[in-house]
C-alpha cells in the first residue's frame, strides 16, 4: 500500500523538476567536456620523468619540498618539510617511503644550508 504512494511522490516529484534536473544534467556534461579537452602535458607533474634519482641532489630535494628559489632558509626547508609531513602522515594512510624521502630532502638542505 505504502509502495504506490511512494511512487506517485516520486513521479510527482520527477515531473515538477524535470527542467531543473535537465538544465543540471547539461550543465555537467558540459564540465566534463571541457575537462576531457584539457591539455595537461604543461603541469608540474610531467616534467618529472622517473621516479626518484639513485643519491639525491640539491635540485631534486628542492623539487621534493617544493621550494622553487635557489636558496631556501632554514625556516623555509623546515615549514615546507613541516607541511609535506603532516600531509603525508602514516596514521592517515600516507606512505613511509615518502615520508622518508620528505625526510632525506629536508636532511639534505639543512646539511648543505649549514656549509
Amino acid at each position: 500500500m505504502a509502495l504506490p504512494i511512494l511512487l506517485g511522490v516520486f513521479a510527482t516529484y520527477v515531473v515538477f523538476n524535470l527542467p531543473q534536473i535537465s538544465r543540471r544534467l547539461q550543465h555537467v556534461s558540459r564540465i566534463f567536456a571541457q575537462q576531457s579537452s584539457h591539455n595537461y602535458t604543461n603541469t608540474a607533474v610531467s616534467t618529472i620523468h622517473s621516479g626518484f634519482l639513485s643519491s639525491m641532489t640539491e635540485k631534486e630535494a628542492r623539487r621534493i619540498l617544493g621550494l622553487q628559489h635557489q636558496n631556501p632558509t632554514v625556516l623555509d626547508i623546515k615549514k615546507a618539510h613541516r607541511e609535506l609531513i603532516s600531509r603525508n602522515h602514516l596514521d592517515t594512510g600516507g606512505s613511509g617511503y615518502i615520508t622518508y624521502k620528505v625526510n632525506e630532502a629536508r636532511d639534505l638542505l639543512l646539511k648543505q644550508h649549514n656549509r
